[in-house]
């Protein structure tokens, strides 16, 4: 099932331990290395995979090591990172 919430996208996993989300941004890379890390929201670019490093909106992120709580706090705290790139 694909949600989508304030432009973020994800499809809810079913399985695994990685969650794929389409961030609202033009460069992942650039917002997690310089906004996501300094709110310790730690999600990889999806430009990591890809072989022609081209600038990507996708991130994955891994939650087979979070607790509950730890993986709503990140949420929230990406959700506030995401609110103040829009008003930006």
């Amino acid at each position: 099932m694909a949600v989508h919430a304030h432009a973020l996208q994800w499809e809810a996993p079913s399985a695994g331990m990685f969650v794929w989300m389409k961030l609202p941004v033009e460069d992942a890379d650039i917002f997690i290395k310089e906004k996501a890390r300094k709110a310790k929201v730690l999600l990889v670019p999806g430009q990591s995979f890809d072989p022609h490093d081209r600038p990507s909106p996708w991130a994955r992120a891994a939650y087979s090591t979070a607790t509950l709580e730890e993986m709503d706090e990140a949420l929230r705290r990406l959700a506030e990172l995401l609110a103040e790139e829009r008003a930006a």
